[in-house]
């Protein structure tokens, strides 16, 4: 049985640093709060048309905006 092409997949993510004296938990913890200002901003871009798709199926995102009050800080 013939499975139908799978759908393009929107893969956005931002660099996260290992600092000196990361645990495993004191990293996933700076990880999720990426993911969690990163998920929201993805979503409105794609659901604004803010995203194109290349031949090849990979994405070309709009820059994301930033909330109000936030920055980069890790």
């Amino acid at each position: 049985m013939r499975r139908p092409p799978a759908p393009p997949c929107l893969s956005i993510a931002r660099a996260v640093p290992v600092l000196p004296g990361d645990t495993p938990d004191k990293l996933a913890a700076r990880v999720l709060r990426q993911e969690h200002w990163l998920f929201p901003r993805a979503v409105a871009a794609l659901c604004a048309g803010r995203v194109e798709w290349r031949d090849d199926s990979r994405p070309i995102v709009a820059e994301l905006e930033e909330a109000k009050g936030e920055g980069d800080a890790l």
